[in-house]
């Protein structure tokens, strides 16, 4: 299991046993309108945001020569613009 997905999974389901409603939504956070359709999604379902755990990071395992300006491009659109 990815490791995002087991921390949402385990956020989740503690919310839960404590009584709350919680629902883990994923987006590509690279994609601003992406990002927008999620909080609308969101409140349209909940009608309102209480609480919001924002995980998005990237990491590469490549050494640094090797990192690709579209690999960077990724990375910062992910790590440094994703809202």
């Amino acid at each position: 299991m990815h490791v995002c997905a087991r921390v949402c999974t385990i956020s989740h389901d503690a919310c839960v046993r404590a009584g709350a409603r919680a629902e883990c939504v994923a987006a590509d956070l690279r994609d601003a309108d992406a990002a927008t359709r999620l909080i609308n999604d969101v409140v349209h379902a909940f009608t309102r945001i209480d609480a919001l755990i924002n995980s998005a990071a990237t990491m590469r395992i490549t050494p640094l020569d090797r990192v690709t300006p579209a690999e960077w491009d990724d990375i910062l659109a992910v790590n440094v613009r994703a809202p």
